[in-house]
C-alpha cells in the first residue's frame, strides 16, 4: 500500500482538489493594519482536541489557518507502524522551527521549506487548500510555484487572525515568540492523560507493552508546558484551554476562546459546531465530527483498570495541577 493511500486513510479525508492557483486571479489586497492583526498558536498533545479546536478558527470568515505545518518537516518512511507512529507523534529538530512559525504567523512563505507546501496537511485548510495542487505538482525554483506562493502570502496577509495549529510544538518553544510578536497569543489544550493514552491505544498508536514509558513521556511534557506557562510573565496572552469543559460547554467555551483572541464567535461557526457535535454512524478517529459531550466520559467506560493504573502512577503528580482524580476514586463516585 502506498504512502499516500496510508495517509489518506489515516488522516480521514479525501483528496478532493479545489481550483489550482495556476488559475487563481490574485485578490485585491485590503491589508489589516498591524496592530488589528491577531496571531494564534494553537498546542496541545496528541489527542487532546486541538484538531477539533483548531477548526473552529478554520471556520471563521476572518482567519488565516494553517493545520499541523511542522509534520511537513519529518521525513519518516510511513510503509511500516513504527514509522507511521513516529510520523505523528515525532517533533522535528528545534532548530529553525520558531523561525518557521515566525514566518507563517507573519505571512513570509519565502523562507519556508517546501517540504510543508506540498504536505497533505494542507488540505486541511479551508485558506491553504486550493494552493496544495500547486506546490505538489510545481518544484519551487519554477515560475508557476512562485506564483502561487505569492497568491498564498496575500491570501494570508488579508487575514486579521492568523492561527496555527500543532502538537509538535512546546509551550517553551512557543513562548520564545512572545516577546518578538507583540499581538501573539497562545492557546494550549489540556485533556485527561488516561484519555489521551486510551485515545491512542484505540488508534493502534501506543505499544501497550510500553505503557509506563509512553505515559511518563506525555505526563513529563503536559508538567513542563504548564512549568513553562506558569513562569511566563505574559500569561494574559495564553489561555488554558480544558478539553473536558470545553466538550460540555461548548458554545460559552467557543465565546471566550475568541474573546480572548479578540473576536467575535460568529454565527456559522455555532452552526458548524452543532452540526458535527451529534453522534455520527460512521466513526472516523481523525474527524473533527463527533458527540462531544459523550467523549468526555467513553475512555472511562473503555480503559483497562491496569491500563489507568499504569497512567495514574506515572501522572499523579499531573493530577494534582489539573485537579483530575486517580482512576479508583473515580469509578467509585
Amino acid at each position: 500500500m502506498s504512502s499516500m493511500i496510508i495517509s489518506n486513510l489515516l488522516f480521514g479525508y479525501t483528496l478532493i482538489f479545489s481550483q489550482t492557483c495556476i488559475n487563481a486571479k490574485p485578490p485585491g489586497l485590503k491589508l489589516p493594519s498591524k496592530k488589528s492583526v491577531t496571531q494564534v498558536l494553537l498546542i496541545g498533545q496528541m489527542r487532546s482536541g486541538t484538531s477539533f479546536t483548531g477548526e473552529l478558527f478554520n471556520q471563521h470568515p476572518e482567519a488565516f489557518y494553517m493545520f499541523e505545518p511542522l509534520r511537513g518537516l519529518l521525513q519518516a518512511n510511513i510503509t511500516d507502524k513504527q514509522s507511521l507512529m513516529r510520523l505523528v507523534k515525532g517533533f522535528p529538530l528545534e532548530e529553525g522551527v520558531s523561525n518557521i512559525m515566525k514566518g507563517i504567523l507573519e505571512c513570509d512563505f519565502s523562507q519556508i521549506s517546501s517540504n510543508i507546501l506540498k504536505n497533505d496537511f494542507m488540505l486541511r485548510s479551508r485558506q491553504t487548500s486550493e494552493f496544495y495542487t500547486c506546490f505538489r505538482k510545481n518544484e519551487p525554483s519554477t515560475e508557476t510555484f512562485q506564483k502561487c506562493l505569492k497568491l498564498l502570502t496575500n491570501r494570508c496577509k488579508q487575514s486579521s487572525l492568523r492561527v496555527v495549529k500543532t502538537i509538535r510544538m512546546t509551550t517553551e518553544l512557543a513562548s520564545t515568540l512572545l516577546s518578538s510578536l507583540p499581538n501573539l497569543k497562545i492557546v494550549y489544550l489540556v485533556r485527561d492523560p488516561r484519555a489521551i493514552i486510551q485515545s491512542r491505544i484505540m488508534l493502534n498508536l501506543v505499544d501497550e507493552h510500553d505503557l509506563k514509558n509512553e505515559s511518563t513521556e506525555l505526563c513529563n511534557r503536559m508538567d513542563k508546558d504548564m512549568h513553562f506557562i506558569e513562569k511566563s510573565t505574559t500569561k494574559n496572552r495564553i489561555k488554558i484551554v480544558r478539553y473536558e469543559k470545553f466538550a460540555i460547554h461548548k458554545v460559552s467555551e467557543a465565546k471566550d476562546l475568541f474573546k480572548f483572541v479578540g473576536s467575535e464567535l460568529h454565527t456559522g461557526i455555532v452552526k458548524w459546531m452543532k452540526q458535527n457535535s451529534v453522534k455520527s454512524t460512521n466513526f472516523n478517529p481523525y474527524s473533527t465530527s463527533r458527540n462531544s459531550t459523550e467523549s468526555v466520559g467513553r475512555w472511562l467506560k473503555q480503559i483497562k483498570r491496569e491500563t489507568a493504573k499504569k497512567v495514574d502512577e506515572s501522572c499523579v503528580n499531573l493530577y494534582k495541577v489539573f485537579g483530575y482524580t486517580e482512576f479508583d476514586y473515580l469509578i467509585e463516585k
